[in-house]
């Protein structure tokens, strides 16, 4: 019997198997951390702030994530799905640390 793999399915296969990898998990965490420098905490102090800044800094991060890999998804087929797995993967993996951050930096600066 044989499978037949489209390129954005291998693509995707690609990256699943590499999200394991310490390079490929610093490369993420570091494109976390510099959306820091672009959404401050303060900025979204609102009844759903917490909730507004987390979309916000996990949206950019895996859109420059995947850009960052831009020859493995030119052709833009199966991003979103892909761009759906990362926001979920990085909510899960990333989410207790975010929310720290953001109450850190709310208080320490004393903008809520």
């Amino acid at each position: 019997m044989k499978f037949i793999i489209k390129e954005s399915q291998q693509n995707f296969i690609w990256l699943l198997r590499r999200l394991n990898e310490e390079d490929i998990k610093e490369h993420l965490r570091e494109i976390i951390v510099e959306g820091f420098d672009y959404d401050k905490p303060c900025d979204y102090t609102y009844d759903n702030g917490f909730n507004d800044w987390v979309t916000s800094i996990i949206e950019g991060s895996v859109d420059t994530f995947i850009y960052s890999y831009d020859d493995k998804f030119k052709s833009n087929e199966g991003v979103e799905e892909l761009r759906k797995f990362l926001i979920d993967y990085v909510r899960r993996g990333y989410g207790r640390s975010l929310k720290k951050y953001y109450t850190e930096e709310i208080e320490d600066n004393e903008c809520g």
